[in-house]
């Protein structure tokens, strides 16, 4: 009687104990301080107006003070680069990695990476211009073409962002490594 009673009580500290942590994730999770899904924006012409109106409220707003920042919204491919909290310039989203797939494009909080003018890629014989790492393997870059000079015209990617050259040469010359990137969908 006396070890059912000792195991009965183990049982209800652990339950405490389960139901205390999932209350803390419960209330992390839930907090509008941390929830980047609020985020919304369009593709009209206050789309820039919209976007900087929702930063301010959610917790990508630790960029806007920044120097330099670049936002990435996947869900309307967009990239918006950001000087002081205000939007220098907007770029198109031709291409990203599929959704359903382990080598989705990623999104979370970044640094810029590495950068490089011609990168070639270490799963396809491709060159890939004007190259800025978000994280990891994946990229944000150009048009890839194959060494023959012939430019990629699939709409397949591994998980990087492809954009227009000129788009890619934009973003490589306005990023520097340490810079904070935001990817979110």
């Amino acid at each position: 009687m006396k070890t059912i009673l000792w195991i009965l009580k183990i049982l209800s500290i652990f339950s405490f104990i389960i139901i205390g942590l999932w209350f803390l994730d419960y209330l992390e999770n839930n907090n509008q301080d941390f929830n980047v899904q609020n985020i919304q924006t369009t593709t009209t012409k206050n789309a820039e107006n919209d976007l900087i109106s929702q930063i301010y409220t959610t917790p990508i707003s630790y960029v806007i003070n920044d120097e330099r920042s670049v936002l990435i919204d996947l869900t309307n491919m967009n990239v918006f680069l950001l000087k002081q909290g205000k939007i220098y310039k907007t770029i198109r989203v031709l291409h990203k990695g599929p959704s359903n797939l382990w080598f989705q494009s990623p999104t979370n909080y970044f640094n810029i990476g590495v950068k490089y003018k011609l990168l070639k890629s270490g799963i396809v014989n491709v060159y890939m211009p004007y190259s800025v790492q978000i994280h990891q393997d994946f990229f944000i870059h150009g048009i890839p073409y194959f060494p023959n000079g012939e430019r990629v015209t699939s709409k397949y990617s591994g998980g990087c962002l492809r954009v227009a050259d000129e788009d890619a040469k934009t973003i490589y010359d306005f990023s520097k490594t340490g810079d904070k990137i935001i990817v979110f969908e």
